[in-house]
């Protein structure tokens, strides 16, 4: 694109991170400053005028170089040139003597070649490290990775839970609690959500860590670490997350193949992990259950109930167990237990 001179007519006006933003946020098919890797991949080329004057902004102008048939744009900040350049000013002087006396710009444009590298390289130092930057670009978007970055929110989560960056604020807490959950679920899904915690269940023991009476194995000590069967009964390993009273169109989002479900599943074990294991309760408001009527789509064991449902009472008892070994991204691989009260 080499109307940028008319699109800017005036670039003196701007300040030098605020003009490039503006022309890389106009080039959305270029890969953008600092991130080229040839000299055709930039809209336009940075420069410097060998000047030995102080020029009031960071800013000069543009001027078209017809060799390379591309507009440039020449800045006054970290060249070689000028009064606050690192090479002394008899440099700057001769440099302008051959450009404007001898009409020789082979010096100036041998080094813009490193001007415009070492100022692309400066602008996106800057741009890296300014989250609206990266929403100008939303392809090239570097701060989401570094937000996520704090809460292992790489590609792989994002992609399960795209909205997980805005709620970083929780996530980043080292400390999951039952409140910080269902703030997120609440938020998240707008629907009534509470966290029950320690929820007992029966625990299922690895043959190798079964109570055993043997010389070889004599790690059983009685009041300690022995325990009788192959089952123990423990309330610290699972919770429950209670849904509702909802609307029958909400209650129908959150069964099986509903398409919430997947979405919780792949929240709560974004924040608890795969160390608990967990149920979800649903509760249905009572004016919503339906009449369960042959041959109307009824679901057995999800939402059909016999008989006439008292209007004040909630149709809950709903629930929907889930290991410690559930997947998120396949919600039927993820139930171990289905269960009506």
């Amino acid at each position: 694109m080499n109307d940028w001179p008319t699109r800017i007519p005036h670039p003196e006006r701007y300040e030098f991170f605020a003009l490039l933003r503006q022309i890389e946020a106009g080039g959305h098919d270029k890969v953008g400053f600092g991130r080229s890797l040839r000299p055709s991949e930039d809209d336009i080329r940075l420069s410097q005028r060998p000047d030995l004057g102080f020029q009031p902004g960071s800013v000069q102008g543009w001027h078209y170089c017809s060799r390379s048939a591309r507009h440039k744009l020449s800045v006054s900040v970290l060249g070689v040139f000028g009064a606050n350049g690192p090479m002394p000013l008899h440099f700057t002087e001769y440099a302008r003597d051959r450009l404007f006396f001898a009409k020789d710009a082979s010096l100036c444009s041998f080094l813009d070649i490193f001007h415009h590298r070492m100022l692309s390289l400066f602008y996106r130092a800057w741009a890296n490290t300014e989250p609206c930057v990266s929403f100008d670009q939303p392809q090239s978007n570097i701060f989401d990775d570094y937000l996520g970055s704090l809460f292992g929110g790489l590609n792989g989560v994002t992609e399960r839970v795209p909205d997980s960056l805005f709620y970083a604020g929780r996530l980043l807490s080292p400390v999951r609690s039952a409140e910080g959950l269902s703030a997120i679920l609440q938020d998240y899904f707008s629907v009534p959500i509470s966290i029950e915690p320690f929820m007992a269940e029966w625990l299922t023991l690895h043959e190798a860590d079964r109570s055993v009476l043997s010389v070889l194995r004599p790690r059983s000590q009685l009041g300690h670490n022995s325990a009788l069967g192959r089952h123990i009964y423990s309330a610290q390993h699972k919770f429950c997350i209670r849904i509702g009273p909802l609307t029958l169109n909400s209650y129908m989002n959150f069964i099986p193949s509903g398409k919430n479900l997947s979405s919780l599943l792949a929240w709560v074990r974004l924040y608890t992990g795969s160390s608990r294991s967990f149920s979800v309760m649903l509760s249905l408001q009572a004016n919503e259950v339906p009449r369960l009527r042959l041959g109307r789509g009824g679901r057995l064991a999800y939402m059909s109930w016999l008989g006439h449902w008292k209007p004040k009472t909630a149709a809950d008892g709903l629930s929907i167990s889930y290991s410690t070994q559930a997947a998120i991204p396949d919600c039927f691989q993820n139930i171990e237990k289905v269960h009506h009260d």
